[in-house]
Protein backbone atom coordinates (compact mmCIF):
# COMPACT_ATOMS: atom_id res chain seq x y z
CA UNK A 1 0.00 0.00 0.00
CA UNK A 2 1.63 3.21 -0.90
CA UNK A 3 -0.38 5.18 2.07
CA UNK A 4 1.99 3.03 4.47
CA UNK A 5 5.51 4.27 5.07
CA UNK A 6 8.42 1.80 5.82
CA UNK A 7 11.04 3.05 7.94
CA UNK A 8 14.51 2.06 9.64
CA UNK A 9 16.43 3.09 12.69
CA UNK A 10 19.64 2.29 13.44
CA UNK A 11 20.67 2.45 17.39
CA UNK A 12 23.41 1.23 19.60
CA UNK A 13 21.12 -0.27 22.50
CA UNK A 14 19.39 -2.45 19.59
CA UNK A 15 20.03 -3.87 16.11
CA UNK A 16 18.17 -2.35 13.05
CA UNK A 17 14.38 -1.42 14.26
CA UNK A 18 12.31 -2.35 11.08
CA UNK A 19 8.95 0.12 11.02
CA UNK A 20 5.81 -0.07 9.29
CA UNK A 21 3.69 3.39 9.76
CA UNK A 22 0.37 5.04 7.82
CA UNK A 23 1.06 8.26 6.47
CA UNK A 24 -1.09 9.77 8.58
CA UNK A 25 -3.55 13.10 8.75
CA UNK A 26 -4.58 15.21 11.25
CA UNK A 27 -8.06 14.28 11.55
CA UNK A 28 -6.75 10.93 12.11
CA UNK A 29 -3.38 9.24 12.86
CA UNK A 30 -4.12 5.77 11.57
CA UNK A 31 -4.44 6.50 7.80
CA UNK A 32 -5.21 4.03 5.98
CA UNK A 33 -5.28 1.18 8.84
CA UNK A 34 -8.40 3.23 10.49
CA UNK A 35 -10.03 0.29 9.85
CA UNK A 36 -8.52 -2.08 12.22
CA UNK A 37 -8.69 0.22 14.90
CA UNK A 38 -11.00 -1.68 17.02
CA UNK A 39 -10.38 -4.74 15.58
CA UNK A 40 -8.09 -7.89 16.59
CA UNK A 41 -5.45 -6.35 14.53
CA UNK A 42 -5.69 -3.03 16.04
CA UNK A 43 -4.69 -4.42 19.29
CA UNK A 44 -1.18 -5.52 17.98
CA UNK A 45 -0.39 -2.22 16.24
CA UNK A 46 1.54 -0.08 18.43
CA UNK A 47 0.46 3.57 19.46
CA UNK A 48 3.59 6.08 20.27
CA UNK A 49 4.34 9.63 20.60
CA UNK A 50 5.81 11.73 17.83
CA UNK A 51 7.99 12.70 20.15
CA UNK A 52 9.72 9.27 20.86
CA UNK A 53 9.69 8.63 16.70
CA UNK A 54 11.47 11.77 16.49
CA UNK A 55 14.13 11.08 19.26
CA UNK A 56 14.98 7.72 17.89
CA UNK A 57 15.42 8.82 14.21
CA UNK A 58 17.76 11.35 16.04
CA UNK A 59 19.79 8.23 17.37
CA UNK A 60 18.04 8.16 21.05
CA UNK A 61 16.33 4.86 20.56
CA UNK A 62 15.67 3.65 23.89
CA UNK A 63 12.28 4.99 24.64
CA UNK A 64 10.74 3.81 21.44
CA UNK A 65 12.20 0.34 22.22
CA UNK A 66 10.10 0.75 25.85
CA UNK A 67 7.41 1.54 23.49
CA UNK A 68 7.52 -1.13 21.55
CA UNK A 69 6.80 -4.08 23.66
CA UNK A 70 6.46 -7.67 22.57
CA UNK A 71 8.34 -8.05 18.76
CA UNK A 72 6.39 -8.71 15.76
CA UNK A 73 6.21 -12.22 15.50
CA UNK A 74 4.71 -12.65 18.73
CA UNK A 75 1.76 -10.02 17.66
CA UNK A 76 1.48 -12.05 14.99
CA UNK A 77 0.43 -15.06 16.81
CA UNK A 78 -2.11 -13.45 18.87
CA UNK A 79 -4.25 -12.92 16.02
CA UNK A 80 -7.00 -15.71 16.30
CA UNK A 81 -7.33 -18.33 13.33
CA UNK A 82 -10.51 -17.19 12.26
CA UNK A 83 -9.77 -14.12 11.21
CA UNK A 84 -6.19 -14.22 10.58
CA UNK A 85 -6.45 -17.13 8.07
CA UNK A 86 -5.95 -16.46 4.38
CA UNK A 87 -8.94 -15.54 2.65
CA UNK A 88 -8.01 -17.77 0.10
CA UNK A 89 -7.28 -20.56 2.43
CA UNK A 90 -11.27 -20.05 3.74
CA UNK A 91 -12.71 -20.16 0.84
CA UNK A 92 -10.62 -23.02 -0.81
CA UNK A 93 -9.38 -21.53 -3.82
CA UNK A 94 -5.83 -21.63 -2.69
CA UNK A 95 -3.06 -24.08 -4.42
CA UNK A 96 -0.94 -24.20 -1.12
CA UNK A 97 -3.53 -25.28 1.22
CA UNK A 98 -1.15 -25.54 4.11
CA UNK A 99 -2.07 -24.19 7.95
CA UNK A 100 1.20 -21.48 7.33
CA UNK A 101 -1.49 -19.54 5.47
CA UNK A 102 -2.04 -16.84 8.95
CA UNK A 103 0.18 -14.54 10.16
CA UNK A 104 3.85 -15.04 11.29
CA UNK A 105 6.74 -15.71 10.22
CA UNK A 106 6.19 -18.58 7.66
CA UNK A 107 3.69 -16.79 5.55
CA UNK A 108 3.57 -17.06 2.44
CA UNK A 109 3.84 -13.94 0.18
CA UNK A 110 0.30 -14.17 -2.00
CA UNK A 111 -1.33 -13.83 1.82
CA UNK A 112 -4.86 -12.02 1.48
CA UNK A 113 -6.39 -11.33 4.99
CA UNK A 114 -10.00 -11.93 4.98
CA UNK A 115 -12.81 -9.09 5.37
CA UNK A 116 -13.98 -6.15 3.61
CA UNK A 117 -11.58 -4.98 0.53
CA UNK A 118 -10.17 -1.73 3.31
CA UNK A 119 -9.81 -4.49 6.03
CA UNK A 120 -8.28 -7.19 3.61
CA UNK A 121 -5.32 -4.69 2.00
CA UNK A 122 -4.62 -3.08 5.69
CA UNK A 123 -4.47 -6.58 7.09
CA UNK A 124 -2.40 -8.08 4.99
CA UNK A 125 0.10 -4.69 4.93
CA UNK A 126 0.10 -5.93 8.35
CA UNK A 127 0.51 -9.25 8.19
CA UNK A 128 3.14 -9.43 5.87
CA UNK A 129 5.41 -5.88 7.72
CA UNK A 130 5.19 -8.83 11.02
CA UNK A 131 6.74 -11.60 8.59
CA UNK A 132 10.09 -9.19 7.79
CA UNK A 133 10.15 -8.69 11.41
CA UNK A 134 8.93 -5.33 10.83
CA UNK A 135 6.58 -3.36 13.79
CA UNK A 136 3.87 -1.52 12.99
CA UNK A 137 3.04 1.60 14.45
CA UNK A 138 0.44 4.59 14.79
CA UNK A 139 2.33 7.97 15.55
CA UNK A 140 0.03 10.24 17.68
CA UNK A 141 1.35 13.80 18.18
CA UNK A 142 3.55 16.16 16.51
CA UNK A 143 6.82 15.00 15.56
CA UNK A 144 10.39 16.94 15.81
CA UNK A 145 13.21 17.44 13.36
CA UNK A 146 16.85 19.54 13.87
Amino acid sequence: MDKLRPISIRCDEWSEILILRPISSREDPWGVLKCLRETEWGKQIVVVRGEVLSEALHGRALPLLRALGNPPRIRAKRIPPEIGMCQMFADKSCVLRTMKCKPGPDLPICYEAQGNVNVSASATAVALAWKENRYVIVVEGDEFSY
